[in-house]
């Protein structure tokens, strides 16, 4: 999830601090004490699924989508590896790939995971797809709407979170 704090919202806090660098200093330091972290400079979105029996694989990065079947999934586990980022709605793809990138633990962020964390419980991600309008069948239309999930607050069945 992303927070972003108004300039004139953090001007009003600047004169208990000698200068503005100072504050963004203190402001950082206090957010990544309570869990928080800098928005990572690359990333890409992940989602996989199993197509006529077989795995289908797909990211989205720089706005492009591209897809990979298990013979051209060691090309995505490359670029995910130059990335610091990996963004997945539900842990279970990541056991697609975890054999050939076990330190994909490090890098990823699971959406559903944060929604627990808020609303007790996450729903699937066709019931999300539903509540935001969006289409839902193949693995391209699913990465946008991952995308899409990455707004604050996320609306749910169970409320926003």
């Amino acid at each position: 999830m992303i927070a972003h704090i108004e300039d004139e919202d953090f001007q009003k806090l600047l004169d208990i601090f000698p200068s503005k660098e100072e504050a963004m200093r203190a402001f950082l330091s206090f957010a990544m004490e309570k869990g928080w972290e800098e928005v990572p400079k690359t990333y890409c979105i992940y989602h996989a699924q199993e197509e006529e029996g077989k795995l289908i694989t797909g990211i989205m990065f720089d706005g492009n989508i591209s897809l990979y079947q298990q013979t051209t999934v060691e090309q995505m586990v490359q670029l995910m590896a130059s990335l610091h980022r990996v963004i997945v709605y539900s842990y279970e793809v990541i056991t697609y790939i975890k054999d050939i990138y076990p330190e994909i633990d490090q890098k990823a962020y699971v959406i559903a995971v944060e929604i627990v964390k808020r609303l007790g419980r996450a729903p699937e991600l066709s019931e999300l797809a539903k509540i935001y309008g969006m289409p839902y069948e193949s693995l391209e239309e699913k990465l946008p709407l991952i995308e899409k999930l990455l707004i604050n607050p996320i609306r749910t069945p169970y409320g926003e979170g």
